[in-house]
């Protein structure tokens, strides 16, 4: 096992049993069991749903094959008025890693319009296209831009060939703004 499958696993176990507030341990030790109970408060639950997400984002593959690309597929379906989901690679894309970075739209993603839910759906796809930091600073662009332009209430797929296409052509932008303030 490759040393972030390692930690990306053994993060996510302890995500598992940590699950509920509070939950018993038990380790043994020189022939003897010891157990304790943990609590684990809800800002440590968070810091670990994004140590989990920056993990799986180090991932990496060996020297002698290619840089892994992302292909995923993002897919916004309508089940009726104000009925909205969002499916990454036909799952339902959870919106919790992104809510625990900003807290936009506890109800769920939208799209087609500037607002709570397009601003949490711009976060959670440049998080899990990009790094956080890359998410934090871009993702009002991105919705601006791209989510904003979605057809309200409508289907619509994304890529990620189609979210990096977007993303080179903001940092050029961005670049020539710099330029010209210089």
């Amino acid at each position: 096992m490759r040393g972030f499958d390692l930690v990306i696993n053994t993060l996510e176990l302890i995500k598992a049993l940590h699950q509920k507030p509070s939950f018993e341990s038990s380790l043994e030790h020189d022939d003897r069991l010891i157990k304790e109970e943990v609590v684990l408060a809800p800002k440590t639950l968070e810091q670990l749903e994004l140590a989990l997400l920056e993990a799986r984002k180090l991932s990496f593959t060996p020297r002698s094959k290619p840089k892994f690309v992302k292909s995923n597929v993002y897919e916004g379906v309508s089940q009726g008025e104000m009925a909205w989901k969002v499916l990454k690679n036909g799952d339902l894309f959870d919106p919790k890693p992104s809510l625990a970075v900003n807290n936009h739209s506890p109800d769920g993603f939208s799209w087609g319009y500037a607002g709570s839910g397009p601003a949490q759906l711009a976060l959670a796809i440049l998080m899990e296209e990009f790094s956080l930091d890359f998410a934090r600073e871009n993702y009002n662009a991105f919705m601006r831009d791209v989510i904003c332009g979605l057809d309200m209430g409508n289907a619509f797929t994304l890529t990620s060939d189609s979210v990096r296409t977007w993303v080179n052509n903001h940092v050029e932008s961005q670049e020539a703004v710099s330029e010209v303030n210089e």
